[in-house]
């Protein structure tokens, strides 16, 4: 797992906190080692201090790089994967007599037809619960969440089935619940 913007922020304020500490001793130290005239020691301390520096912003680049990797294989999976396109077509397209055929098997599945198509959205519901686990987690925010997937939770929020769904199954779609009552930043759908 990565670390969250959460543990980012802590590990920067840890950094700078160290930074100053060792700013603070290295200065003295300089002002010593100056005043005995030992400027081989003085420079080389330097070099410590200009490495440590890099390395620490190395260290953050490579974390925010794995994290935008981590985030581009999310949205593969959740975009090109064919599992989750059929509920996404329906939901987005609004298509007939998909839509209605998934909104009665919520409810009621019985038909082969249904019980496939239900299969088919607690998968979908299945991705967006996990989203909500790796947010509460730290491990994406919900502005990446939102910034990525938005628009389909605000297609979920939309329909009433789905949200009466949702709430019913509590113990499976927790986190999705929890998601789902999150302020939008952006422009939602209108209803």
């Amino acid at each position: 797992m990565l670390p969250s913007n959460a543990r980012c922020s802590q590990c920067t304020v840890v950094a700078a906190i160290t930074a100053v500490v060792v700013s603070a001793t290295v200065f003295s130290v300089a002002r010593v080692l100056v005043a005995e005239g030992d400027r081989v020691e003085f420079c080389a301390l330097l070099f410590a201090i200009a490495a440590f520096v890099v390395g620490l912003i190395q260290y953050h680049r490579a974390i925010e790089q794995r994290r935008a990797e981590w985030l581009d294989q999310l949205a593969l999976r959740f975009y090109e994967q064919s599992n989750y396109k059929g509920i996404r077509r329906t939901l987005d397209y609004e298509e007939q007599p998909q839509l209605a055929i998934l909104e009665g098997a919520v409810f009621e599945a019985k038909s082969a037809e249904s019980r496939t198509l239900m299969e088919e959205l607690v998968d979908y519901l299945n991705f967006f619960e996990h989203l909500g686990v790796l947010e509460k987690m730290g491990q994406l925010t919900w502005s990446e969440i939102e910034d990525m997937f938005g628009y389909y939770l605000d297609l979920i929020r939309r329909r009433e089935f789905l949200r009466s769904y949702v709430n019913q199954h509590s113990e499976s779609f927790e986190q999705l619940a929890r998601l789902l009552q999150k302020p939008r930043n952006r422009t939602t759908l209108t209803t």
